[in-house]
C-alpha cells in the first residue's frame, strides 16, 4: 500500500478524478489516450467537426413535446409551432437535446465503420477504421464535435491522401 506522504511524490493525489469530466485529471488521460491512438493508427486521414443542428430536427423536438407536455405531437403539430417555441422548448430541455446528440453522433460513428460508407469515383469502397473525438459546448449550450478519423479502403490499406504536390501540376 501507499502512504499517503507519497500521494503527491507518485502524482497520485488526484487521480480518483480522472473519469470526472472536466477535471485535469480527466483531460490529462484523454490527451495520452489520444497520443496513443496517434502511435497505433499514425496521422489521421481527415479532421472533421459537427455542429448540433437542434432547431431542425423534427424528432428531438417531438421528443421533448412528449417528455414535457405529456402528449403525442404529429409532423404537422412541430411545423407549425414558431420558431421562438421551438427555441424555447431546446432551451429549456439542454439535457435531452445533448443527450439526442449524443445518440446521434454514436450512430454516424457506427455507421462510417461500414465498408461502404465512404467512397471515390473509381467506386473503391472505404470506412472508418477508427476515430477520435471530443465533444465541445458553444456560448449558447449547443453541443459540437471535433474529431480526427482514420479511413482505411476495404482491404485495409489506407484510404488515399490529399497531397499539395498535386495541386502545383
Amino acid at each position: 500500500t501507499m502512504e499517503k506522504e507519497n500521494l503527491s511524490r507518485f502524482n497520485r493525489s488526484f487521480e480518483v478524478f480522472k473519469n470526472m469530466r472536466g477535471t485535469s485529471m480527466y483531460y490529462e488521460q484523454s490527451k495520452k489516450n489520444l497520443f496513443a491512438h496517434l502511435r497505433q493508427n499514425g496521422c489521421p486521414t481527415l479532421f472533421f467537426t459537427l455542429s448540433c443542428a437542434e432547431f431542425d430536427w423534427r424528432d428531438l423536438l417531438r421528443e421533448i413535446i412528449e417528455t414535457v407536455y405529456r402528449k403525442k405531437v404529429t409532423d404537422e403539430e412541430i411545423d407549425k409551432l414558431p420558431a421562438s417555441e421551438k427555441n424555447r422548448l431546446i432551451s429549456q430541455n439542454y439535457v435531452q437535446t445533448t443527450l439526442h446528440f449524443q445518440k446521434r453522433i454514436d450512430k454516424l460513428f457506427t455507421l462510417m465503420q461500414y465498408d461502404d460508407f465512404f467512397g471515390d469515383s473509381g467506386n473503391k469502397k472505404y470506412h472508418l477504421s477508427s476515430y477520435f473525438y471530443r465533444i465541445e459546448f458553444q456560448q449558447h449550450g449547443a453541443p459540437h464535435v471535433h474529431s480526427l478519423l482514420w479511413i482505411k479502403y476495404s482491404e485495409d490499406s489506407d484510404a488515399p491522401t490529399f497531397k499539395l504536390m498535386n495541386m502545383m501540376k
